[in-house]
């Protein structure tokens, strides 16, 4: 599945390039029910979903400018994070993940997995590597505003 950025998110990602506002260092959490991320979903609405399970609790992006590597394209880059990794005590369904801000007050982004991952009884490790694409595009809509 795509990445969404969440209308909260694109306000505050925006306010953090803008220098508006102090970025934090975002959190990674998972979704542990289905749900299909949309532009209107909250850190509210997101949580309510996140995953519960012994052996999970969300991740930061520790030391960012260490742990994300660009690759260039054609037509934009690739940022790609170190893997992050879970160690499930119980058996549980991941949905998919989404990245908050660190006071977790706003949902960043985040993405529904296309096949869910099933963690077997007893438990298991998943990694998840976050990434994000961003393509430069013609501008087809007109005039914003």
């Amino acid at each position: 599945m795509a990445i969404v950025v969440t209308n909260e998110g694109a306000s505050t990602l925006i306010q953090w390039a803008l220098q508006l506002a102090t970025p934090t260092t975002p959190i990674v959490h998972l979704l542990g029910s289905p749900h299909a991320l949309a532009h209107d979903d909250t850190q509210g609405t997101l949580a309510a979903a996140e995953l519960v399970v012994s052996g999970y609790s969300p991740l930061p992006l520790s030391d960012p400018a260490l742990n994300w590597t660009l690759a260039v394209y054609p037509d934009g880059y690739q940022a790609t994070y170190t893997a992050l990794n879970w160690q499930f005590f119980a058996a549980c369904t991941v949905y998919g993940y989404w990245l908050s801000s660190g006071d977790l007050r706003w949902s960043l982004w985040g993405e529904t997995l296309a096949e869910p991952v099933v963690i077997p009884g007893g438990g298991g490790p998943w990694t998840l590597i976050p990434y994000f694409y961003l393509a430069s595009q013609p501008f087809t809509q007109g005039e914003c505003g």
